[in-house]
């Protein structure tokens, strides 16, 4: 929005953005109609989301503080399933709790799996 209030034309700013022109009409048309609210993200079509905002801050916290628990030079979405797979598998005596519930994930708190 602020490249649109300097003047700058919708395909120049699309071109800037890396975005399609019809994405910055939309939301040029949802600032002028509904000023900031309108930059709000709205409810999309499908199964409702299975993850939290809280749940998604924490997976980038660890990922951006702690290594693969593999080994790897980087995160994959493997690996950061299979730690945060790890990290709610329930602990035998819990009571049904899971295990995040009283403890802290740790790297290397569980075995992690290959694909083949």
């Amino acid at each position: 929005m602020l490249a649109c209030a300097e003047g700058r034309a919708n395909a120049q700013v699309a071109l800037d953005l890396g975005v399609s022109r019809e994405t910055v009409r939309k939301w040029r048309a949802r600032f002028l109609a509904d000023r900031l609210e309108g930059l709000v993200d709205r409810p999309r079509s499908g199964a409702p989301r299975k993850i939290t905002d809280e749940q998604v801050e924490a997976l980038v916290a660890r990922t951006l503080d702690q290594a693969p628990p593999t080994g790897d030079s980087h995160w994959s979405t493997r690996s950061m399933a299979q730690a945060r797979a790890c990290r709610s598998r329930p602990s035998h005596g819990s009571g049904g709790r899971s295990a995040s519930s009283r403890t802290s994930w740790r790297p290397g708190s569980c075995r992690p799996t290959r694909s083949s």
